[in-house]
């Protein structure tokens, strides 16, 4: 019997754009984002926390693709061409 699951509409992501504020530039930085009629506000990462930003990242890709993997093999266990329910394994 097919399983009536629809494969998840990938997501769009939005562009986010960066700007790396420091000691030396902040100035230039806000100056710059006034210029172009945007209200600066800073919501800061330490190098720390954008590394545990980046783990994190890294560790939703992965359980995403293994979520993918496991309705595969459902798939593959539940609509057998044969009938038959096996799953195989890599």
């Amino acid at each position: 019997m097919p399983l009536k699951l629809e494969d998840p509409t990938p997501i769009k992501m939005l562009k986010v754009e960066w700007v790396i504020v420091t000691r030396e530039n902040f100035e230039e930085v806000f100056a710059d984002l006034e210029k172009k009629g945007i209200d600066p506000v800073i919501i800061g990462l330490t190098d720390e926390g954008y590394q545990t930003l980046s783990v994190n990242t890294a560790q939703t890709r992965k359980y995403i693709i293994l979520q993918k993997e496991v309705t595969k093999k459902y798939r593959e266990y539940y609509e057998a061409k044969d009938g038959a329910k096996e799953i195989t394994t890599q």
